[in-house]
């Protein structure tokens, strides 16, 4: 998205890992305040192992390992939402299919946070992983697309009723702060609703965070705009 401005990307990147890291923090402090989450007596001891250089084998072996795990565990899921996804941007009609009705709803929600209903619709689609997020956006907006191209429609993207462009500073910071903070994972919601052996927490999780990330989100793109940018 910092297509023309390519080493905003690593700032955004490392923006992500401290942010994340302050933001949790802050967020354990007040749930143990207020929450009455208070840790065991006992003290706990982990031992690392010592620093060593890698080993170059059992690396690549893990390597290889964890992207047949993501491929095989993450891709039906990224393939198939993508199918249902050019379904409903299709059907019943290229003029009005099923997508525009659910844009016309959605709109007015991401409109604050400085992106259209396309991009709605892809945040909604990555609820069931944040990989489909991506393949959702590059569809929604390259459907139109003769050239093949899927980075371009990207970076010409415009609101359909004014015409400014959809993928600024403001909204792409607006972007990073929703991902880094909602909680846009079925898989991480069952897994809590799992170990805490209920629905009451993980919804308060669930909830608590897409609200927090979205607040978020929309002061700072609104921040972003009033200060020009």
């Amino acid at each position: 998205l910092f297509h023309d401005r390519p080493w905003l990307s690593g700032w955004g990147l490392l923006a992500i890992y401290l942010g994340s890291i302050v933001l949790t923090s802050v967020v354990a402090a007040i749930a143990g305040r207020y929450l009455n989450l208070k840790a065991s007596d006992q003290c706990f001891q982990m031992e690392l192992p010592p620093w060593r250089a890698p080993l170059w084998i059992p690396l690549i072996r893990q390597s290889l390992r964890q992207t047949r795990r993501f491929i095989t565990g993450a891709g039906p899921i990224i393939f198939g939402l993508s199918i249902l996804l050019w379904t409903v941007s299709v059907f019943p009609n290229e003029e009005m299919p099923f997508i525009m009705h659910i844009g016309e709803f959605i709109g007015p929600i991401f409109k604050p946070m400085g992106v259209d209903w396309r991009v709605g619709v892809a945040i909604l689609f990555s609820f069931a992983a944040r990989e489909v997020f991506v393949s959702a956006l590059v569809l929604v907006f390259a459907l139109g697309a003769q050239d093949g191209s899927f980075i371009a429609p990207l970076q010409s993207a415009v609101f359909m009723d004014s015409g400014a462009p959809i993928f600024t500073i403001p909204s792409i910071v607006g972007l990073i702060i929703f991902f880094m903070i909602a909680m846009q994972c079925a898989a991480t919601l069952a897994t809590a609703r799992r170990e805490m052996n209920g629905w009451t927490l993980p919804m308060i999780q669930l909830l608590g965070f897409i609200g927090l990330a979205y607040g978020l989100a929309v002061i700072a793109v609104q921040g972003l705009q009033l200060l020009g940018f």
